[in-house]
């Protein structure tokens, strides 16, 4: 008489028992209908039978710890990652130098309303003239006037802006600070004229 292994326990798989062969080989002893009380084997079978359970139970564990070792690397790495990540947070938030495997890196100045000045981008004096970035350093801009080929200049990213067409809004709020900041009739009469001019080319009138 055999009979078959069934496990009580619930499997997440379709594989067969590991032990399945060793219930297979043994023989039931006890009354006819009734669940066997004793079993029994020969020994050389029962020794490979065991021989076999243990050769696969050896290379679970040599998998697992295989495994183990690739989590505890995945963590280290993850660690390291997010130490990496940080430093450079933090150094893009306090605009800081960096160095990026072997590379070095600098944060590109930053003009008085706080954005990035690249090389090509036309910027405005706080006169509202125009000039050319054709270079950038720490803070610094190299220039040249605009539509201009003299000699690059240099001269502070932090009191400049990025010129932007003119707008109503623009002008009017020029012209207020402007009148709020100087004083005398001589230099508004000059401003005027400027501010004038900005009027008609902004209506499209060159006259």
């Amino acid at each position: 008489m055999s009979m078959q292994y069934r496990s009580e326990v619930p499997t997440v798989s379709d594989y067969e028992p590991i032990t399945q062969e060793l219930y297979d080989m043994m023989d039931f002893h006890g009354p006819y209908g009734e669940e066997a009380e004793t079993v029994s084997v020969s020994y050389e079978e029962f020794s490979v039978a065991c021989s076999k359970i243990d050769s696969i139970h050896a290379k679970l564990e040599d998998e697992n710890q295989s495994l183990k070792s690739i989590i505890a690397k995945l963590k280290h790495n993850t660690t390291v990652m997010e130490l990496f990540c940080k430093n450079l947070e933090d150094a893009v938030k306090e605009r800081k130098d960096v160095t990026l495997w072997g590379v070095d890196y600098i944060p590109v100045p930053v003009d008085a309303d706080n954005m990035p000045v690249h090389n090509g981008d036309v910027m405005e004096w706080p006169d509202g003239k125009t000039f050319e970035v054709i270079g950038i350093g720490d803070g610094v801009l190299f220039y040249t006037e605009h539509e201009c080929d003299g000699p690059a200049e240099w001269t502070g990213a932090s009191t400049k802006r990025h010129h932007q067409p003119d707008t109503w809004e623009r002008i009017i709020e020029d012209a207020r600070e402007y009148r709020l900041n100087i004083g005398g009739s001589y230099l508004w009469k000059n401003k005027s004229d400027e501010l004038v001019a900005r009027c008609k080319a902004l209506a499209g009138d060159a006259e």
